[in-house]
């Protein structure tokens, strides 16, 4: 049992921000997807004496409008990159490259505002970059034209996870396929390299 997912919740958000926990495939839906910071706290909460495990693998680090948006193949949705309320975190990972070396990327790098390190429970690290854009055209303008392309992908990052409302593997939960906990790492919630 973990209080890896209680520490992001408490340190990292406010307790009226939206935020999704679920899955891949699972649909926003506020009251059970999407939720307040304080409502997540309080549903993930001790049980039988135990401190928060969290039953669901994933969470979109930046927080929700609660207002549906549509997604880039034109469907409504309440979790697209268009419903973003807050533009704070960048999440990134590397595909290609052995814990080993992940651990020595991140312990390394030496100016990047990284908030959170969460072990994905199999084979990569997940660090929430902070970054606080205004909005979507800064977002668009700063990550997805200029830090990804002329920072990141050069040393190897995943460029798939450009995008605002990409999920991110949530700390305090017990993978079924490797039995192994997404253990949170490190968090400095004002980003500290």
């Amino acid at each position: 049992h973990t209080e890896d997912s209680f520490r992001v919740l408490e340190y990292l958000y406010h307790p009226d921000e939206l935020l999704f926990i679920g899955d891949d495939n699972l649909p926003g839906v506020l009251g059970k997807t999407i939720r307040t910071c304080a409502e997540w706290i309080a549903h993930l909460g001790p049980t039988d004496g135990f401190p928060f495990d969290c039953p669901l693998p994933k969470i979109m680090p930046n927080p929700l409008t609660g207002k549906r948006g549509l997604t880039k193949c034109g469907k409504e949705s309440l979790r697209a990159d268009s419903c973003i309320a807050s533009f704070r975190f960048l999440v990134a990972e590397f595909d290609r490259l052995t814990l080993a070396e992940q651990f020595a990327f991140w312990y390394a790098v030496p100016h990047l505002p990284v908030a959170a390190i969460t072990f994905s429970g199999k084979k990569s690290l997940h660090a929430w970059i902070r970054v606080d854009a205004r909005d979507a055209d800064e977002w668009t303008r700063q990550i997805e034209r200029r830090l990804f392309p002329q920072f990141l992908k050069p040393l190897g990052l995943d460029t798939s996870c450009k995008n605002e409302s990409r999920l991110s593997r949530m700390p305090g939960h017990s993978r079924s396929d490797t039995g192994l906990f997404q253990k949170l790492l490190y968090l400095a919630p004002d980003g500290k390299a």
